[in-house]
């Protein structure tokens, strides 16, 4: 018992220590992919530390309950500008992310939220824009309402982003995700289209989208007089 409570008392430690650089503005990347990368990984209702590679949360398919100190700095760390990543990060080292942020703190879920819906207005990737917004929304994919999950869906999915916007449509429900297709598809984007029907399992709904992709790549391949490209667009699709 000693010696788990000395390994908690390291992980806050490292917590505390991780804050208070991100404070003074004095935090370097490889520190702080360090020190959010050092939590417990406990089990819902345990202060028990890590067992094996994602602790004992991720094994067991619960999360871990930050207790008020944990939770206090998480939260300070969310109102530092430019640490929302890191926020996440932390979270997730933490075992506080499996089951999708119910069981987080009501006041650090009402910071995230506020912080997550701010950074979708903010442009650039310097840990406060969309992309962070969507990375701690991939983590904690009940944070939001539908809504508000669309808004953050939408900005990242900008066409710069398009890893970043699938790895996050997969989280949430299929009424987003559809729509996320929609959408690509009305803006012209029928091969990022094609791929986020396949990422997320959305084929019996969308069972032409990879020959929409097609056509419209063949006619590209043929205009160009790419005879391979051509060939291996027909291949399998017999309506080409």
């Amino acid at each position: 018992k000693e010696a788990a409570s000395a390994e908690q008392d390291g992980y806050r430690f490292a917590l505390r220590t991780l804050v208070e650089s991100a404070a003074e503005g004095k935090l370097q990347p490889q520190i702080s992919a360090l020190l959010s990368s050092a939590g417990p990984g406990c089990a819902a209702g345990s202060r028990s530390p890590r067992s094996g590679k994602g602790g004992a949360a991720a094994a067991e398919g619960t999360a871990c309950r930050l207790g008020a100190e944990e939770s206090a700095l998480v939260q300070q760390l969310v109102g530092i500008p430019g640490q929302l990543k890191t926020a996440a990060k932390v979270l997730e080292a933490w075992g506080a992310t499996t089951d999708r942020g119910a069981s987080l703190d009501a006041d650090l879920r009402a910071a995230l939220g506020s912080a997550v819906l701010g950074a979708v207005h903010r442009s650039g990737d310097d840990g406060a824009g969309p992309t962070a917004a969507a990375a701690v929304l991939t983590a904690l994919p009940s944070l939001l309402s539908l809504a508000d999950a669309e808004v953050v869906l939408f900005a990242v999915d900008d066409g710069n982003s398009d890893d970043v916007a699938e790895r996050l449509a997969k989280q949430l429900p299929q009424e987003l995700q559809v729509a996320c297709v929609r959408r690509r598809q009305a803006t012209g984007h029928v091969k990022t289209a094609a791929k986020l029907v396949k990422t997320c399992g959305l084929e019996s709904i969308f069972p032409n989208a990879e020959y929409e992709y097609r056509v419209v790549a063949l006619q590209g391949a043929l205009s160009h007089r790419s005879r391979p490209a051509a060939v291996g667009l027909c291949a399998d699709e017999p309506r080409l």
